[in-house]
């Protein structure tokens, strides 16, 4: 059994911090390395969206820029201000399977967030980062194929837990099963199989009610 685990807003819950900090760094580099003002900046990332599937992508062709430079200077977010959760870490050690962190972030910011919530990096098989799937992205069908090929795992045979819709209807067209993390109440989809308000509650349930019984209904 495979158990593949989202990092940001999944495997920690901050109220939008990260992300924030993430938008802010991204204003930054426009302002910075590319030095566009803020309307030129907003102009411009528009218009990388409507080529491109994010502004990473675009780097390369339009810039020059490589896209991990890109990526390692927005994912220097803080994170000093997570709550360490080392039950998460024993949780995660119960697991009867092999278990992947499945990010589009950097591995830096991946280390980084583990420290702080206190979590072994050594519980993970692997950390596939956006690097790793040449910076495609989770709602990009390129991303899990490229997880698939680099970590064998069977789509079949595996969990996804994630906080984005959109990313969990990606993995259920490979037919992975799919976890919803989150404390939001959201209109039940037929690509998520189970909802939960965090982490730890959603890897007690699985440990308590057997994983594979689930993967057989």
């Amino acid at each position: 059994m495979d158990y593949v685990f989202d990092l940001d807003a999944t495997l920690y819950q901050d109220n939008g911090e990260v992300e924030n900090d993430c938008e802010r760094l991204i204003q930054k580099f426009f302002a910075e390395r590319l030095n566009f003002t803020d309307a030129q900046s907003r102009e411009m990332r528009e218009k990388i969206l409507r080529r491109f599937y994010y502004e990473a992508q675009a780097m390369e062709p339009m810039f020059g820029i490589s896209e991990k430079e890109f990526m390692d200077y927005i994912c220097a977010t803080g994170v000093s201000h997570l709550s360490p959760n080392p039950e998460l870490d024993r949780l995660l050690a119960a697991l009867p399977g092999r278990r992947f962190i499945f990010t589009d972030s950097t591995i830096g910011h991946v280390r980084d967030t583990l420290r702080q919530i206190k979590v072994n990096e050594r519980r993970f098989e692997q950390i596939f980062d956006a690097e790793c799937s040449g910076f495609c992205f989770k709602f990009q069908k390129a991303a899990f194929e490229a997880f698939f090929k680099a970590t064998g795992t069977d789509p079949h045979n595996s969990i996804l837990f994630e906080d984005s819709l959109r990313n969990l209807k990606m993995a259920k067209s490979f037919g992975m099963s799919t976890i919803l993390i989150s404390p939001s109440a959201i209109q039940k989809e037929k690509f998520v199989d189970l909802q939960f308000p965090d982490i730890n509650k959603a890897l007690a349930y699985f440990i308590k009610q057997k994983t594979a019984h689930f993967l057989k209904k």
